[in-house]
């Protein structure tokens, strides 16, 4: 089942398999290898987890176009080797969905809403960006590859993958999905 929770330490073993912590007790996490005990736990697991296996490996429950085209633009970033995701959306919610994935590339959210994009500092992995709004789609997607230049170290031949919709200042129209090339 897909985990929707946002930000979280994914954590190694424990002295005598659990650990007890009260209201105040000092707690510091580190990214030494160690056995966790009350007072310090090791978050190196979480540099350890495969997200391009744990995504082809979990079975996803895909209920609307929405869910399909973020878990597309996924796949689409792990098949192409892509370096980065960068969303367009008005609300953030596409933003929100293609996190909730867990991709193992960085994800660029670009919205005109100020409330979306305090959402969007919550969400993993997403690099919120507010813009301005766009009258077409060639436009909103030639300003998401000037944010995703500025924002990722790109190369000459590296992959990004933007994602929206229609510029027509209505939500929920995230419909495309485009392969972008730096040259």
């Amino acid at each position: 089942m897909l985990d929707t929770k946002g930000p979280e330490y994914r954590i190694g073993t424990f002295e005598n398999h659990k650990i007890y912590l009260n209201d105040g007790d000092p707690f510091a996490f580190t990214s030494d290898d160690c056995v966790g005990t009350n007072e310090r736990v090791s978050e190196s697991t979480e540099k350890a987890i495969d997200y391009k296996k744990r995504f082809a490996s979990t079975e996803y429950n895909i209920k609307n176009n929405i869910d399909a085209v973020s878990h597309a633009t996924c796949a689409m970033a792990i098949d192409t080797k892509a370096k980065g995701i960068v969303i367009s959306s008005l609300s953030g919610m596409t933003v929100r969905m293609v996190s909730r994935f867990r991709p193992p590339v960085d994800i660029i959210g670009m919205t005109t809403s100020l409330k979306a994009w305090r959402k969007l500092n919550l969400s993993w992995g997403v690099t919120p960006v507010l813009s301005e709004e766009f009258n077409s789609v060639d436009v909103m997607f030639y300003h998401a590859m000037q944010k995703a230049k500025q924002i990722f170290r790109l190369s000459k031949g590296d992959n990004v993958i933007l994602t929206g919709g229609q510029t027509n200042g209505k939500s929920g129209n995230t419909n495309t999905i485009r392969l972008e090339t730096i040259s």
